[in-house]
């Protein structure tokens, strides 16, 4: 980096060497002719000029022990330009923006403006969600070893919310401030249930059998002795079928015998009725 500029910019070298692996000590040990290391190179920017201008810095880049280098001229941003609210100097009928400026306008005459005011979400009183910076009216979010920080307002990220089949918001929605704002036809705290119920609708046409509600794309069945994935199911019903089977069958003379024999189990007096 140009001297005049090393306290305001880093710079960050990563070699990839040839076994594919990225080495942090910026070297590569037992590299053979013929074979070619990449570099990995991340420019930051610090703090920008006293002056507050834009301006180009130049970084050398050059591999010790080789004739060979790489210029990188790097342009940064600091200089803010009108803001779209206001009125520009010595002209009070005129709005500020970029279209109407004039050499000899450029800065807001109403020092009652907020400047980081587009860097606040509705109903906020902190900038940038408390996880960024306002420059020059937007938010720079900063940067988290948990992940990701995104948004206008720095107000998203892809680590804060539940996770759900290892989905962040079930891959079906995005995180903000700490929770999921699922796309359209999903729900739930993680997004992982349909609004639709077409998946809890049976053979017959009908959601649940008619015997139960579609909660998170599932069946709940209204009576514990209903069941199945769509509560068409009801063993104490076919147990109560069974036994009047059994009863027609030991009360009827073809084949009572026989029936007597394989269903006795099932098979007894409930009430004498011959008083």
């Amino acid at each position: 980096v140009e001297d005049l500029a090393v306290s305001r910019f880093w710079v960050s070298v990563s070699p990839i060497c040839p076994q594919g692996s990225t080495r942090k000590d910026q070297s590569c040990s037992g590299v053979q002719p013929g074979q070619t290391v990449h570099f990995n190179i991340t420019i930051g920017q610090h703090a920008c000029s006293d002056d507050g201008k834009d301006n180009d810095v130049v970084v050398l880049v050059h591999p010790v022990g080789y004739n060979e280098s790489t210029v990188v001229r790097v342009h940064s941003k600091c200089g803010c330009k009108c803001r779209p609210t206001g009125r520009c100097n010595e002209d009070v009928q005129s709005p500020c923006s970029s279209q109407e400026l004039r050499p000899d306008h450029g800065h807001l005459k109403d020092l009652n403006i907020d400047p980081n005011r587009s860097c606040r979400a509705d109903g906020w009183n902190v900038d940038c969600s408390s996880r960024g910076v306002c420059e020059c009216g937007k938010c720079v979010c900063e940067q988290s070893r948990l992940g990701l920080i995104f948004g206008k307002y720095c107000e998203m990220d892809d680590f804060s919310c539940p996770y759900n089949r290892e989905l962040l918001c079930g891959g079906h929605g995005v995180c903000v401030s700490g929770e999921c704002v699922c796309q359209e036809g999903w729900t739930g705290e993680s997004c992982g249930c349909p609004t639709s119920p077409t998946t809890c609708q049976s053979p017959d046409g009908f959601i649940c059998s008619g015997q139960g509600k579609c909660v998170c794309g599932k069946c709940v069945c209204d009576d514990p002795q209903h069941s199945g994935e769509f509560c068409e199911g009801c063993r104490i019903c076919q147990i109560k079928r069974e036994i009047c089977k059994n009863v027609d069958c030991s009360h009827s003379l073809k084949g009572a015998e026989h029936c007597n024999i394989t269903c006795a189990q099932l098979v007894g007096p409930i009430e004498d009725l011959s008083a």
